[in-house]
């Protein structure tokens, strides 16, 4: 997916909706704060979108332009309508969502996850698809976060010895006891006091 992409599902989801905002928090998100992202970060044809307005707009959102439907077959990428809680992110995330609004995004405005946001509902997901630690996708997170230019600190994935790190001002007790209490078991197992120890670096294999 390309960024004029994303704002055209923004636009399509106002439209279906009648919300004045599109939240983008999967994979896609990161076309909000980096619109030329790199390739690796940008496989997946689905944008995970909600509104705050209503509930029942995911559905809505699902069935008029979601999977499978003409507007996936026309176009060859669609939007997945989803609940806001879907993802598992630290406090304060609403305040640094990232604006998408143009004439491409009509009566519509995107709000994407903020990159380091990003990486910990990955990690909290705890998907094979989101700790992808291949060469070609941890040299574009890598970038993702040089690009963001930002303290960071480390959380060690058990998987293997990579470490993707994150804003040490995101490093807050409540969000690493919030993540340990509602993350999947094999999440669960992440050295999260991490998050209090260590400072510096980006993303940085094995």
């Amino acid at each position: 997916m390309q960024r004029p992409q994303l704002e055209h599902i923004i636009r399509a989801a106002a439209g279906i909706t009648g919300a004045t905002e599109i939240v983008v928090i999967g994979s896609q998100s990161v076309l909000g704060q980096f619109p030329d992202a790199p390739t690796e970060l940008l496989v997946s044809i689905e944008a995970d979108v909600f509104t705050f307005r209503d509930p029942t707009d995911a559905e809505l959102i699902d069935g008029s332009i979601g999977e499978g439907s003409p507007f996936h077959q026309t176009f060859g990428y669609y939007a997945h309508g989803v609940a806001a809680d879907t993802a598992v992110l630290p406090p304060g995330w609403k305040d640094r969502l990232i604006r998408v609004e143009n004439a491409n995004t009509g009566s519509g405005c995107g709000l994407c996850l903020e990159a380091h946001d990003l990486a910990v509902a990955k990690l909290a997901a705890g998907r094979v698809k989101d700790l992808d630690l291949s060469p070609g996708c941890c040299v574009a997170k890598s970038w993702i976060f040089r690009q963001s230019g930002r303290a960071s600190v480390s959380v060690r994935c058990p998987r293997n010895t990579s470490r993707l790190r994150l804003p040490a001002s995101r490093a807050s007790a409540e969000s690493t006891q919030r993540l340990r209490r509602d993350v999947a078991p094999e999440v669960r197992a992440f050295k999260l006091d991490a998050f209090h120890r260590s400072v510096g670096g980006s993303l940085r294999g094995a």
